[in-house]
């Protein structure tokens, strides 16, 4: 009777670590460190600023100057 509960006791420690392993892990994969949120941000601003550019070249071109 003893060796029974004793494994039922390992077993349920077990599945406690496993699942806060796992939520630790997820936690850290969805996470970005402020550099990376930042260098994002920056390269989301630049290709917004070369399509604004690229625009306004396109637009100057159809001008006809006399």
């Amino acid at each position: 009777m003893f060796l029974p509960q004793r494994s039922l006791q390992t077993v349920t420690l077990l599945a406690i670590l496993l699942f806060v392993c796992s939520a630790m892990c997820q936690d850290t994969e969805n996470r970005r460190a402020v550099t990376e949120q930042q260098l994002l941000h920056d390269k989301g601003r630049a290709l917004r600023g070369l399509e604004r550019l690229l625009w306004l070249q396109h637009a100057l071109a159809a001008v006809h100057t006399a």
